[in-house]
């Protein structure tokens, strides 16, 4: 997984970035629904609240062959909003398979609330 900011989507103490997922597998796979998205810090324990699904959960799956793309776009609110406790993650991570290893993650630094309060959107995948 890749972690891509988007700085021209910035303003008023939002923002947004995106998370590019490229299927390994030799054969397809599918990806149902809106991933978990959290934050964790070094040591991988999770240190922000699980994003909140936006937008409707699609019908179907989305199918990634060998070697394709698909994109989370999430919706980041600045902690100052919140009056919250704040820490910097050192890693995203989406849960994109309910599975013991359906998880991925990419290094990210962002400051996100660690006292439970939900301050991140993720949507559906769109196929890149």
């Amino acid at each position: 997984m890749e972690y891509r900011p988007d700085p021209d989507a910035s303003g008023a103490g939002n923002s947004a970035f995106d998370l590019v997922l490229t299927s390994t597998s030799s054969s397809d796979c599918a990806l149902a629904g809106i991933p978990g998205v959290y934050a964790t810090d070094a040591d991988g324990n999770r240190i922000s609240a699980v994003a909140d699904a936006s937008g409707p959960n699609p019908d179907a799956p989305v199918i990634l062959v060998p070697g394709a793309r698909a994109d989370v776009r999430v919706a980041w609110h600045s902690p100052g909003a919140y009056g919250c406790a704040v820490g910097t993650s050192a890693f995203l991570v989406a849960e994109v398979l309910d599975a013991p290893d359906g998880a991925v993650r990419a290094p990210a630094e962002l400051q996100v609330c660690t006292d439970g309060t939900v301050m991140m959107d993720a949507s559906a995948y769109t196929l890149l």
